[in-house]
Parts: structure tokens; C-alpha cells; sequence
């Protein structure tokens, strides 16, 4: 069996049916003219697809691996479109104006169909429905794309409903998975996919960007990319603006997004003086108890977001004394020159242990404020 499929562009056919779901991709102006070129951080990834598309051999399976918002949905949209164009020329790429690339961009191609987790798990009837949708031919493009976001998130139903599918490909079709973490698929579906690792984006990069696109201030700038984890979109939220790039961001969610810049200010002051009152033999129960409240009321990504400024303070507690030109939180450098005078390395890599036991217990859906609560009171006793 091939594991591979020639493709070529061809005229569009009548459209007879359509996917309830599709994906949408609206790239900035800047992107028009470079398709693949335009995803920040990633040659390698981008010379691997560059090179499927020159020889037109298009694998089965293909497997986008790496952090999230490092480009992986956009590059396997990009991919799709320069595939299906009927305007490029002999260097495959897509021209942007023809009907097939602006059905991909507005999310209205039928023969672009997606599967993503519902309610944070990938489950048999989803596959089963693409499945369906499969035994006819494509209804318009020369090669017709399946792909599943958080393919990690799959059952083992659904991941061997998909495998069976992989086994016996249908014509004219390829699958993209995109995946944090390989590791939870199964093996049998990760050796039919040719596997293609999107890396983090470089902090400076993320910084340039920031400053170059978006107007921010260097100092912010830098602080942002420090607490990105290589994700642009990340980044943008640590300064305080909206996601200009999220076009599919409601204006609901808009207002229930919290101001980060004010919220890790916010808690890196309350952590800051709880820790120092521990050591000036002045906690208060209390006071603990009501953070853990006051942050257990907040939608889980914030829980989420709110955990990892917290690592990044402890971290910051750690490294300060050896390294203080690596820390994070650049804006509180002489609260750290203040907090490092108290602290030990032990009682700060104590303080680390118990927050990653918070982490783990709330991702085992113990009660928030409980794994919280118990946090807060060894952090002040």
C-alpha cells in the first residue's frame, strides 16, 4: 500500500454537500504574500512541508507536533490551500484569489473538515461522522484534508476507528493531527504518520514582534516573552492588549478575559507580602484562605494561567541570587533583592513541590479551593 499521493490542481466541480464544521483561517495582510513563509520561528517545519508540496507526494497521515500557537493550524491550512489552488504556478504556491483558496480562507471549503474535542475529549461518533463523509468522492478539491486538533484527546474507541481509517485511506485525501503530546496516541496511529515538530518560537522573536507590530514598550515586551512559553498568543496577553491575530475571539470573551498585566501585578504583590509577613511572625489564616477563594472563582484557563505566575515568582525567588539579570518579572527586581534576604533555596524548592501537588491535584479535578487552600497555608506557615 502507498503511503503517498500524488496530487494535482484541478477545476472545481459542483458542490454537493457540506461539513457542519469547518476551519476558518484569516491571516494578516503581511501573510497573503508568504503563505507558508509567514509562520513565525518554524524553517524546519516549513522546509519539510515546502518539500511535500514541490514533489507532490502528499503522506497519508501527517502529525504537527509542538506547543500550542506555534502555528501548526495555520501551517496545515496553508498547506491545504497550496494543494487545491488553481492559480499557482510550478512553485506551489497559493495564489490567495481563486475560489479554492478563498473558500479555505472564509472557512467555507466542504473538502476542509475538522475534529476537535468536545468537552476536552475526541470520542468515537466524531470520527465515525468524518468517516461517513469520506466514502464519497471530494465534491470540489484535488485532495481533500481531515484535521483533528488535539489529537492527543482521542479516546481509544475513536483512536482505533481512526486507525482503521489510516489503514485503508480513502482516495484523494490526507489527515493532518495537530498534537501537544504524542505521547498519549496510540502507537499504531503515530507510526502511519509522518511527523513534522513545530518548535518553541525563540523569546526574541516573540519580543521583536511585540514591539515591531503591536507598539508595546521594550520592558513589557521583554517581560511577555519571558511568560509565553513560545507562544505568540500568550505573549499578547501578558500585555495587557487584545489578541489582534484571534479574529474568532467574541467580544463576550473579550470582556470576561482578565488584564494580565494588572492580575500578575496583583499577585505577585499578595504572594510577595504573604511570604515576607511568614517571616516577620505575622501570618494570617485567613488571608490565605480568602486567595485561594478569590482565585478558585475563575474560569479553569485562568486557574491555569494563574498557577504559572506563581511558578514563574518562585522561580524568579530561586534564580534571583545567582542570575538576577535571568529572571522573569524584570519589574520586581528589588522586591526580589528585598524577599531574598528571608529566603533559603530549600524553603523556596519546598514552596515549588507543594504548588506542583496544587497543579496536579486541580488537574484531577479535586476542588480547586481545597488543592488552593492547602498551597497558601504552606506557603505562610
Amino acid at each position: 500500500m502507498s503511503h503517498a499521493k500524488q496530487f494535482k490542481t484541478s477545476s472545481p466541480v459542483d458542490v454537493s454537500g457540506t461539513m457542519k464544521k469547518k476551519s476558518r483561517l484569516n491571516p494578516a495582510p503581511s501573510d497573503y504574500a508568504y503563505g507558508l513563509d509567514s509562520i513565525n520561528g518554524q524553517k524546519n517545519a516549513v522546509f519539510m512541508l515546502k518539500k511535500i508540496l514541490q514533489t507532490g507526494n502528499i503522506p497519508n497521515a501527517l502529525l504537527f507536533t509542538g506547543n500550542r500557537d506555534t502555528g501548526r493550524k495555520k501551517a496545515a491550512l496553508f498547506f491545504a490551500m497550496a494543494i487545491n489552488c488553481m492559480g499557482h504556478g510550478a512553485d506551489s504556491k497559493p495564489c490567495y484569489k481563486c475560489i479554492s483558496c478563498k473558500k479555505i480562507l472564509s472557512g467555507m471549503h466542504p473538502d476542509i473538515m475538522t475534529i476537535s474535542p468536545e468537552k476536552d475529549r475526541i470520542k468515537i461518533p466524531q470520527i465515525r461522522k468524518i468517516n461517513a463523509n469520506l466514502t464519497t468522492k471530494p465534491n470540489e478539491a484535488a485532495m481533500r484534508m481531515v484535521l483533528i486538533e488535539d489529537a492527543e484527546k482521542m479516546n481509544r474507541e475513536a483512536g482505533n476507528a481512526l486507525l482503521k481509517i489510516l489503514e485503508e485511506p480513502p482516495d484523494k485525501t490526507f489527515f493532518i493531527l495537530i498534537s501537544e503530546n504524542c505521547s498519549d496516541m496510540l502507537p499504531t496511529i503515530l507510526s502511519r504518520c509522518r511527523q513534522i515538530k513545530f518548535t518553541q518560537i525563540p523569546c526574541k522573536i516573540i519580543e521583536s514582534k511585540l514591539i515591531e507590530n503591536y507598539g508595546i514598550d521594550p520592558v513589557t515586551a521583554s517581560i511577555a516573552a519571558r511568560y509565553s512559553n513560545g507562544s505568540i498568543k500568550k505573549a499578547i496577553m501578558f500585555t495587557g492588549i487584545s489578541n489582534q491575530e484571534d479574529t474568532d475571539q467574541s467580544k463576550d470573551r473579550l470582556k470576561s478575559t482578565p488584564d494580565w498585566v494588572k492580575k500578575r501585578k496583583w499577585l505577585i504583590g499578595e504572594v510577595s507580602h504573604m511570604i515576607i509577613d511568614k517571616y516577620k511572625n505575622r501570618q494570617h489564616a485567613s488571608f490565605a484562605l480568602a486567595m485561594a477563594e478569590k482565585i478558585s472563582s475563575e474560569p479553569a484557563d485562568h486557574i491555569k494561567d494563574t498557577v504559572f505566575v506563581l511558578k514563574t515568582w518562585l522561580r524568579d525567588l530561586a534564580v534571583y541570587r545567582y542570575s538576577p539579570d535571568e529572571i522573569i518579572n524584570l519589574d520586581f527586581a528589588l522586591l526580589l533583592k528585598d524577599i531574598t534576604k528571608w529566603v533559603s533555596i530549600p524553603q523556596i524548592l519546598s514552596w515549588f513541590k507543594e504548588l506542583n501537588t496544587a497543579e496536579n491535584r486541580i488537574k484531577s479535578n479535586t476542588s480547586v479551593k481545597l488543592a488552593l487552600e492547602c498551597f497558601f497555608l504552606k506557603l505562610i506557615f
